[in-house]
């Protein structure tokens, strides 16, 4: 289980990808500075240099669990399992991010590639840990942990708390222990509460009820009952 380290590189989860075939399972990735850091949807992930966890880990044996889709899911109840430990008022904003209150701490990207001989899965996280500023667009959406607690954090040792959770989340997870999806239930932001997303480019407002064992949000939508799939919808904040 290797970490390597780097310090200025173009995105860690693209290290992975152009080297899982010689990198072992749950080989982590982190660096101080990506070029071109990736969020969902093509965004970019804002990051300062030597001031946050950037950070990737490479999965390449998923023993007999198919539904890997679900592993976004998992991370962020690891995630979530790291910064509560320090942090209250922190929720799982579905299906992916980590937010205090409603400010965004953390955001997680899953990418996949194969090949004939092989396959992978990698999970790219980003966790705001000693910057406090951050551009003028984001930065009243966004937290980090000085911003809460006015302290500055070692990266280092929580880039292995986090190493550390993952794998024993992942873990579980591969040996077909689904505990993860009421660990997400009772800490989801927004649940029970009329909220406003948009899908297909159209806005609309309804209550969160749940996620069922798919891991799909169930949405009330006026007499309508939505199941939705990662990546569908963005719920606003």
């Amino acid at each position: 289980m290797n970490i390597i380290k780097k310090d200025v590189i173009t995105s860690t989860n693209d290290y992975i990808k152009d080297n899982y075939e010689t990198l072992e399972n749950y080989t982590v990735v982190t660096a101080n500075y990506q070029t071109k850091g990736k969020g969902r949807i093509s965004r970019t992930w804002e990051s300062k240099p030597c001031e946050n966890i950037i950070f990737s880990m490479l999965i390449n044996d998923f023993k007999n669990r198919t539904d890997l889709n679900l592993l976004s899911l998992v991370a962020s109840v690891s995630v979530h399992k790291l910064l509560r430990k320090y942090l209250k008022n922190i929720f799982i904003k579905w299906p992916n991010d980590i937010l205090v209150d409603n400010k965004k701490i953390c955001g997680i990207l899953l990418e996949g590639k194969s090949n004939k001989k092989s396959s992978m899965i990698v999970i790219g996280i980003g966790i705001n840990v000693n910057q406090i500023t951050f551009s003028n667009e984001i930065d009243s959406l966004t937290t980090s942990l000085k911003k809460e607690l006015n302290l500055h954090f070692d990266i280092d040792n929580l880039v292995l708390e986090l190493r550390n959770q993952l794998i024993n989340d992942i873990e579980e997870f591969l040996n077909n222990n689904n505990s993860f999806i009421d660990y997400i239930r009772d800490n989801l932001f927004g649940r029970n509460q009329l909220i406003s997303y948009t899908k297909d480019n159209k806005e609309y407002e309804g209550i969160i009820l749940d996620i069922n064992n798919d891991g799909k949000l169930i949405i009330k939508k006026e007499e309508e009952i939505l199941y939705i799939n990662s990546g569908e919808i963005k719920i606003k904040r």
